[in-house]
């Protein structure tokens, strides 16, 4: 789970430029959700050193694009998080089945990677995407696959903080926008829509992601709903 946080101000339009603005909640109606499930191909976390040209340093870094929107300032692959709310994601002889990944407003690297907790208040707005392997999303205990680059389906499980371990059958993401006016879970949740990974390794993330947006239990009334869209470069805790 990410805990929401206080502070900054959410934007419209593309930004990564940089944009400030509108927040982003909408009511009403069930959205519904692909169960078209993961669709990979053969590079995966296998537990080795990742290859030069999947590295990232530093911060990472993150784009965003919608009403929603704002200015990525630091990106984070944590696959703790997933193993905190459901189960162990380690695959035995390498690998994870599972991990977050945060799009954050302001950089969190001394609050989250100094002492492993969750972000302080006051952080601005925080974009939480997790994927997962069919069989983790299932709730297999005896996991034999590790991520791999491929497409990844975003379901709905209907709450205000969401577990890859509760969705939908044939869903293996989730994405939630935690923002500081509502502490107490999601301002909006992915109702429907695909996150893609281009690279993963034991060191780093890398892909983009498609959402159509809901209110706090991932309904909406709003027509259209509201889309966020990105992309993202993120390495592990150093």
């Amino acid at each position: 789970m990410v805990e929401a946080c206080g502070g900054g101000s959410s934007g419209e339009g593309s930004a990564d430029a940089g944009t400030e603005g509108a927040d982003a909640t909408a009511e009403g109606q069930d959205g519904s959700a692909s169960d078209a499930g993961h669709v990979a191909d053969a590079r995966g976390l296998d537990g080795g050193s990742p290859r030069d040209s999947d590295a990232v340093d530093g911060a990472g870094s993150g784009t965003l694009t919608g009403s929603q929107a704002f200015t990525v300032a630091w990106a984070l692959m944590d696959p703790s998080e997933p193993a905190d709310e459901c189960m162990s994601d380690a695959v035995p002889g390498g690998g994870v089945a599972a991990t977050a990944i945060l799009l954050a407003q302001e950089d969190l690297s001394s609050s989250v990677c100094g002492d492993g907790g969750n972000p302080d208040a006051g952080v601005g707005y925080i974009v939480n995407i997790e994927i997962a392997t069919q069989e983790y999303a299932m709730g297999t205990t005896q996991l034999t696959q590790s991520l791999t680059a491929g497409t990844y389906v975003i379901g709905n499980e209907g709450e205000d903080d969401e577990d890859l371990c509760m969705l939908p059958g044939g869903s293996t993401a989730i994405l939630q926008l935690f923002d500081p006016t509502n502490p107490g879970g999601a301002s909006s949740i992915a109702i429907s829509g695909t996150v893609t990974i281009d690279s993963v390794g034991p060191g780093s993330i890398a892909g983009s992601f498609d959402a159509v947006m809901g209110g706090p239990y991932g309904y909406t009334d709003a027509s259209p709903p509201p889309s966020l869209s990105g992309t993202f470069k993120a390495p592990v805790c150093p």
